[in-house]
């Protein structure tokens, strides 16, 4: 089985210091394995790792930072077969 692991340049804009967050608590951005991409949780951090008041701007971020990992590996938002999405 082959497994790819996406890795989050240290120095992307889409992500700044929160490209940190992965290592920190040890998971992968996204992983390709048998031809599907999986991605995991993204949240409305901006880059400087602060929280929006809103949840339109947080939904933004998030979004971007989606499409950030699916241009890594070649892909858009036209790619995506299911998201779920959590709103607190």
């Amino acid at each position: 089985m082959t497994i790819h692991t996406v890795e989050i340049p240290e120095d992307s804009e889409i992500f700044g210091k929160t490209v940190g967050a992965f290592a920190s608590f040890g998971y992968s951005a996204a992983v390709r394995s048998h031809g599907h991409l999986f991605i995991a949780g993204t949240i409305g951090r901006r880059p400087d790792s602060t929280i929006p008041d809103d949840i339109e701007e947080q939904t933004e971020i998030a979004i971007r930072k989606l499409q950030e990992i699916l241009r890594l590996e070649g892909l858009d938002l036209s790619a995506l077969v299911d998201v779920t999405s959590y709103h607190v």
